[in-house]
């Protein structure tokens, strides 16, 4: 079959999909391990049947309903390539910004805590570009701990420590930094989420408690025996929460609480500084 002609049977397949025509390019990009510039030049090529076959079995999985990144273990993040499964949370645009203000700090030899990390999308974007950076990773689920593993050794030339923990459980020593996107939806939000979000990704890495802000207590409340003197938090907040971890901050005893807004104009992200 020549390309052309797969590329329109899979947009006929995919046609009731949001975006389906981005999706299908997607697909065969990751099935033959291409770039857009070749499928634009090579529209006249004819594909081996074998991969052919394995371009519709992953739209028959799309299909089904399953995130296009759980069907090719794929996501973009941080212009990074990340493998991810079912039983870890799809890294969003988001969250770059996160990465993007850790960045913006002198990293040298500094060690930040990337706690409830998922896929690792945060500290090994951390790690990768800024290399003199010492970091940790952490995650209650083996999942993610399986999952962080395979892309620090794909993502990542020198060492990070990788360790399963119920947050600050089997963490020791201190961190400059300590840096979260924890589980933060609230009871009544995670019932009426898409489908397609409660039915494939974790419960594990979203459910926040009834307030939503279960976690972030924890967090803050643990992290002062494990943050240096004037050491920074960094969390990542739903739009709708940055008054409320700013308030908990202040109870705690943080100063210099900064709420940073992300691509959309939403609040995003929430760091404060250890007295």
């Amino acid at each position: 079959m020549r390309l052309k002609e797969l590329i329109k049977q899979m947009e006929n397949k995919l046609n009731n999909i949001e975006n389906y025509k981005t999706e299908v390019i997607y697909i065969i990009q990751s099935v033959l391990n291409v770039d857009k510039t070749y499928i634009v030049l090579n529209k006249e090529k004819e594909i081996e049947c074998k991969d052919v076959d394995d371009i519709f079995k992953h739209a028959n999985e799309r299909l089904k309903g399953r995130p296009i990144q759980y069907v090719l273990n794929h996501q973009e993040f941080m212009s990074l390539d990340f493998y991810v499964k079912e039983g870890v949370l799809i890294p969003r645009q988001d969250t770059e910004t996160i990465v993007e203000e850790l960045l913006k700090e002198n990293l040298n030899d500094k060690k930040v805590l990337d706690l409830c990390c998922g896929s690792g999308a945060i500290g090994l974007s951390v790690k990768y570009y800024s290399k003199d950076a010492i970091v940790t990773l952490a995650d209650i689920s083996d999942i993610a701990i399986e999952v962080t593993m395979k892309n620090a050794a794909n993502l990542v030339s020198s060492n990070v420590e990788i360790i399963k923990t119920d947050l600050f459980t089997n963490i020791e020593g201190e961190f400059d930094i300590i840096v979260s996107n924890p589980p933060y939806i609230k009871e009544v939000e995670y019932n009426a989420l898409d489908e397609i979000v409660l039915s494939n990704e974790p419960k594990l890495a979203l459910y926040g408690g009834e307030d939503g802000l279960e976690f972030y207590k924890r967090i803050i409340e643990g992290s002062k025996e494990y943050l240096i003197k004037e050491g920074k938090l960094y969390f990542e907040v739903g739009f709708n929460q940055a008054k409320e971890v700013t308030s908990i901050l202040e109870k705690n005893g943080f100063i210099n609480i900064e709420v940073i807004k992300d691509y959309t104009g939403k609040d995003r992200l929430v760091r404060a500084r250890k007295i």
